[in-house]
């Protein structure tokens, strides 16, 4: 805390000596609708026209630039593409709050107007940012999920995204607030989001575990009321519902918003598993099962926000949101087959349960200004969250019978300072994270009629983290650049069954060094990077359980895993209508299930937490994006290789990825969205999966303040996943029948979509571990 302390007392000093700064601000609107338009270059100029200083607005329109104390502008020139030049004298104009109106750009050709096309994406400062409200078969595009599988080499769903060559799931923000459980995010579609900006690279900044970060903003407007609400329902071999609703008002000094939503899944799917292995006589032991699972689970989600902004450019506020449910899974299997030698020793019948109850609350209290010409941020976020489960496994065959009761308690407190300072054309960033967590499991087992490794125990974790950073931004021939350091420190504690366990790790310190050089021209932007990075393992991998999944299966964890740590380079671009991505990642102790044979029991397969010792990977990809009046296509192609050797084997196959989406305006209020992807037959770590096709039509209707969306999906395709692993003279070949084909249909309703113009600006990625 002392080093805390002298960090906050230094920066505040500091600031004194910048006062005598003078600071421009306003925002830039369209003609049209008054809407904000984001990404407007700003100049000040003297009266030669002279740059004297500039920026940039941000997804609200707004911009705030500094200039030095005796350089007095004359002229304000602000541009965009789709919008006209705006060149006017600085007077005209009040110094704080100003608002620059631009006028759509247009083509008079005798009776027909031709209005220039907004770009879809661009690239800024190393950011892929794609401007939603401005293009068509963006914001139409649907749900969340869908929005973001059309921006170039994201992919996923439910709220685990991916970034192309980042080596992991993305963090999401939600205007400006982490976005710790994806449920949040269902009750907005994309005709409610203004802007993505996709970081491929996260800057000092962002905790050194942070792959990669997807910013959504939300269109705002202010001094109003909102009302929307959303009814989902999606039938596949069960049905599945949603049901949401968010209520927001706004004036000039205060916004609130409350939003409440429950969902009901229904999901069925199949698992084959064949597993095989020489016991130590040289006899081939082989086991398999087939199983039925369905997944029945409900959920209540609510979230409410307020801020006050008692001063310009200054917001005080707490954003806190809860989510409860209960989830049951039941798995039937006709038959657990075990043989060894050809001759069967065991057929039998199994039923399977899990009942889980899961909770969990976070909060955030935040505070942003600024104090002279420095932006300050304070933000202190909250975790709380709980899980009671029961599992219940039998034998109809035998009298085997087996009882799991499990608890989860975790929590997590982390407190941030972030400052940035303009010097002389050049932005200087500095502050410092506390963060605190704890995790606690417990495991109480009964056995009737078998005999295995699953016994009572109580695991405690505990950790300390402290992180500083220094970043700077300049623009220097042309060029922006960008440097940055992180440090954290490291203090954790590992107690099982009222035992400490001492966990050898290399060093509680670590340095995450960042770096970025872009260049931004009429046609082509591109951004060269480096960074390294460190994934601290999930507590779930920490705890030394044994679990059951059959009498010939088990699961461990360890709490000996090391830290993963990746160097990554990367080089991104945008030229004109064409995307591209190429990218090198050096991988060292990341933590993977490996397969081996029981210490004790011949006949038992093991899977167990390891740390593999290090690989690499390399990914490339493109991206074509146009639109030609209603008609919006788009093609992406990646390519991803892993360089893994492992106890004497090669994990090298390649994965080939294609996927197209093409979106059509048929007028009257009706348009269309059809995607398609494909995925070759690839190596991810030591599994090997099988190719993979995927489609999915979407229908859209406009009825005043309603929308409909009819979609189909994956209907006819084959809905197996195959999986398979060899290693250490172990075949396993795991075949997954999932719930992925079925049709929807989405009702929204929405009266002036309003979200706040103002958001917390950092927030903390720790409790991303439980």
């Amino acid at each position: 805390m002392k080093k805390l302390f002298t960090i906050v007392l230094c920066c505040l000093c500091a600031q004194i000596t910048l006062l005598s700064q003078i600071i421009y601000s306003g925002r830039a609107i369209s003609s049209e609708d008054k809407t904000p338009i984001p990404l407007a270059n700003i100049v000040l100029l003297a009266q030669d026209s002279s740059f004297i200083a500039g920026g940039v607005t941000d997804e609200l329109g707004r911009y705030s630039i500094t200039t030095e104390q005796g350089k007095v502008p004359q002229w304000i020139r602000a541009t965009c593409i789709g919008y006209e030049d705006l060149l006017r004298p600085i007077s005209r104009y009040p110094r704080e709050g100003a608002e620059i109106i631009l006028e759509v750009q247009t083509n008079q050709l005798q009776d027909v107007t031709v209005r220039a096309k907004r770009k879809a994406f661009k690239l800024k400062d190393g950011a892929f940012v794609a401007n939603v409200s401005a293009v068509p078969s963006l914001r139409n595009s649907g749900s969340i999920d869908n929005l973001l599988n059309r921006i170039p080499f994201v992919q996923g769903s439910g709220g685990s995204f991916s970034v192309l060559g980042t080596g992991g799931e993305a963090t999401l923000y939600l205007d400006g607030q982490r976005v710790q459980d994806a449920s949040i995010l269902q009750h907005l579609r994309s005709q409610d989001i203004a802007s993505v900006e996709v970081i491929n690279t996260p800057g000092a900044q962002y905790k050194a575990s942070t792959n990669s970060v997807i910013k959504i903003h939300t269109i705002k407007k202010q001094n109003m009321t909102s009302l929307s609400a959303s009814q989902y329902a999606l039938l596949q071999n069960r049905l599945s519902t949603y049901t949401g609703v968010n209520v927001a008002h706004s004036n000039a000094r205060a916004y609130w918003s409350f939003n409440a939503g429950y969902s009901h899944t229904a999901m069925a799917s199949g698992d084959s598993d064949y597993y095989s292995m020489p016991n130590g006589s040289g006899d081939l032991l082989e086991t398999f099962s087939s199983s039925d699972m369905t997944n029945r689970s409900d959920f209540f989600m609510g979230g409410l926000g307020l801020n006050i902004s008692p001063a310009k450019e200054t917001n005080i506020g707490f954003v806190s949101n809860l989510k409860v449910g209960a989830a049951k899974f039941d798995v039937a299997s006709e038959g657990l087959i075990h043989k060894e030698s050809g001759i069967v020793r065991l057929n039998t019948p199994y039923t399977s349960q899990i009942d889980s109850r899961p909770y969990k609350s976070t909060s955030s209290l935040y505070y942003n200004g600024k104090i002279g010409a420095t932006s300050v941020n304070v933000t202190d976020e909250i975790l709380l969250g709980s899980d009671s489960n029961t599992s219940i496994y039998d034998e109809a065959g035998t009298s085997a019978h087996a009882q799991t009761k499990g608890a989860q308690r975790y929590g997590m407190n982390s407190l941030m300072l972030s400052f940035q300072t303009p010097v002389k054309g050049v932005k200087l960033g500095y502050g410092a994270e506390l963060a605190l967590s704890f995790n606690k499991n417990e495991l109480q087992q009964t056995e009737q009629g078998i005999v295995t490794d699953v016994v009572s125990s109580t695991v405690k974790n505990g950790q300390t983290l402290l992180g500083t950073f220094v970043d700077v931004r300049a623009q220097w021939l042309g060029l922006s650049w960008y440097a940055g350091l992180r440090y954290e420190y490291e203090a954790s504690s590992y107690t099982q069954n009222g035992m400490r366990v001492i966990r050898q790790k290399p060093s509680p310190h670590f340095l995450s060094p960042s770096f970025s050089l872009s260049y931004s021209g009429e046609d082509l932007q591109a951004t060269l990077s480096y960074r390294k990075s460190l994934h601290r393992p999930a507590y779930s991998s920490l705890n030394n359980f044994t679990l059951l999944e059959n009498q010939y299966v088990y699961q461990q964890g360890s709490p000996f895993l090391l830290n993963e740590t990746n160097d990554a380079l990367q080089l991104l671009g945008t030229y004109k209508t064409l995307s591209f991505s190429a990218s090198y990642n050096y991988i060292r102790n990341t933590a993977t299930t490996a397969l081996a044979r029981h210490e004790t029991k011949a006949d038992v397969l093991l899977k167990r937490r390891i740390n593999i010792p290090s690989y690499s990977t390399l990914s490339l990809g493109l991206n074509w994006s146009d639109s030609f009046g209603p008609y919006s296509p788009s093609i992406e192609v990646g390519f991803q290789k892993q360089l893994l050797k492992y106890s004497g084997l090669t994990f090298d196959r390649p994965m080939l990825e294609l996927s197209t989406s093409h979106y059509v305006e048929l007028g009257k209020g009706w348009r269309m969205n059809a995607d398609a992807s494909y995925s070759s037959r690839s190596h991810r770590l030591f599994s090997e999966y099988s190719a993979q096709w995927s489609y999915s039509l979407m229908l859209s209707k406009e009825i005043g303040n309603f929308t409909f969306d009819l979609s189909l999906q994956n209907l006819f395709l084959d809905n197996k996943q195959y999986r398979t692993r060899r290693m250490a003279g172990i075949f396993a070949q795991e075949i997954e029948a999932r719930d992925f084909s079925g049709a929807g249909l989405n009702v929204s309703y929405r009266i002036h979509s309003l979200k706040a113009a103002y958001r917390n600006k950092k927030t903390s990625s720790e409790g991303q571990r439980f």
